[in-house]
């Protein structure tokens, strides 16, 4: 059974990561894996190593172990889907951190200030339609409750 499509499907989703979320730019997996690993906290950065050095070993053999080639493909699958996390958890921190740098201190321009302007009066008018339209109808509903009320009692 020839186990190199396995051996290569694993080691391809993980370099995709590598290169397309993590930035690496080297040229082989090996040389990727440590650029990245480098910049990764000790949790992620020693199972890429291990991946590598386990890559590097099922290359080495003609016919590789079916265990080792299992070994790596589960390891590369749990890598990548930590990779995954670990992007998006770094996206959320990133789009939740707010620095003083981000905040425009410069004011409005008339045209922006006068169409806010505009844009907060509209919104009170419709609130206050909707707003005057539900206390009517919840009179109104008072009042015929009222009316059926004083009818069934006499």
């Amino acid at each position: 059974m020839n186990l190199d499509p396995l051996i290569e499907t694993s080691l391809n989703a993980l370099d995709d990561i590598l290169i397309r979320s993590l930035g690496a730019t080297a040229t082989t997996f090996a040389a990727r894996a440590e650029q990245v690993a480098a910049t990764l906290t000790d949790d992620v950065a020693q199972p890429l190593r291990a991946i590598a050095a386990l890559h590097a070993r099922l290359s080495a053999n003609m016919t590789p172990d079916p265990r080792l080639v299992g070994e790596f493909c589960f390891a590369c699958g749990a890598l990548h889907e930590k990779l995954g996390a670990l992007m998006q958890t770094q996206m959320e921190l990133e789009s939740a951190i707010v620095g003083p740098e981000s905040i425009s201190t410069t004011p409005l321009q008339r045209s922006q200030s006068d169409q806010l302007t505009r844009l907060i009066e509209t919104r009170d008018r419709l609130f206050r339609k909707v707003a005057d339209l539900t206390l009517k109808f919840l009179l109104l509903g008072l009042g015929l409750l009222t009316l059926g009320l004083m009818l069934g009692v006499l």
